[in-house]
């Protein structure tokens, strides 16, 4: 069973659920860029060593959104147990095992899921 631990952006407590508006990767770095509906502020998280990545839209994550708590003002939670890691692990042969977490961010239209070493800086 997967133990989400919520992770709170003090640069966006009190705005509204933001919108993906852009991500990019470079080589193994991951950015996300997020806009908000009632404000012309602005978050980019930026991931070092990621080693997986996905986003679903939000109205087919049912499954992902229904496992957890992600419905409330918090939009960035990880664990380190989850099927997703699972899954990862298998794929890889154990090679990195333990060595990252799942991380997962909420937005007005989509789930974003990272399998990443370090949690994500906000820039």
């Amino acid at each position: 069973m997967s133990i989400w631990v919520k992770h709170d952006i003090d640069q966006i407590k009190d705005l509204s659920c933001p919108f993906l508006s852009k991500f990019y990767l470079n080589k193994d770095e991951l950015y996300l860029d997020f806009c908000f509906e009632d404000s012309e502020k602005k978050l980019r998280l930026h991931f070092e060593h990621h080693i997986f990545f996905r986003k679903i839209y939000e109205g087919f994550a049912l499954n992902t959104l229904n496992v957890s708590d992600f419905h409330n003002k918090t939009r960035l939670f990880s664990t380190s147990q989850s099927s997703l890691i699972d899954w990862f692990d298998q794929q890889s042969n154990m090679l990195f095992k333990g060595t990252y977490k799942h991380y997962v961010i909420t937005s007005q239209d989509d789930v974003i899921e990272v399998l990443a070493r370090n949690p994500p800086k906000v820039l």
